[in-house]
């Protein structure tokens, strides 16, 4: 059986990213251009399409137009308005997240990174929370790289 995650947080608090899965490669701080494009809502052709998953319900197709939204549908815990303790989750396929990460916003090192662990021998679920700590690291850094240039 696949393994998803479950209902435990991440392990990502705000500030650092000491607790995130082990092996994570070190993104350098975006651009303020960047910063701003992961931190700003999307128009609807820049969109990604991810899925929830729920038992006996099978893929529910979800729209997502702000990178903090994407990073929060591949969190599996009580606090995601996309998890439930029934078993529900989100999802997106790699590629698509890999391609959307390259295409939308022009991060190429975030992509290349996803890119990576998508194609690590892992199990799903240790991909999903490698993926999703970068995610939060990208979203951390940019609010910080903005912050500093207000």
């Amino acid at each position: 059986m696949t393994e998803f995650p479950n209902d435990k947080p991440s392990g990502l608090e705000a500030g650092s990213h000491a607790d995130a899965p082990a092996s994570l490669p070190e993104l350098s701080p975006p651009s303020p251009e960047l910063a701003g494009k992961i931190l700003s809502e999307l128009r609807w052709e820049e969109r990604i399409e991810g899925f929830i998953e729920a038992p006996m319900m099978g893929p529910m197709r979800e729209y997502i137009f702000k990178f903090s939204d994407a990073a929060r549908l591949l969190q599996a815990d009580a606090s995601n308005p996309w998890s439930t303790r029934s078993g529900i989750f989100g999802y997106f396929e790699f590629h698509e997240l890999e391609n959307w990460i390259r295409s939308v916003f022009g991060d190429q090192e975030l992509a290349d990174a996803v890119a990576a662990i998508a194609a690590n021998d892992i199990s799903l679920k240790e991909r999903v929370e490698k993926i999703k700590s970068l995610m939060e690291l990208r979203l951390r850094q940019s609010e910080e790289v903005l912050k500093s240039n207000a």
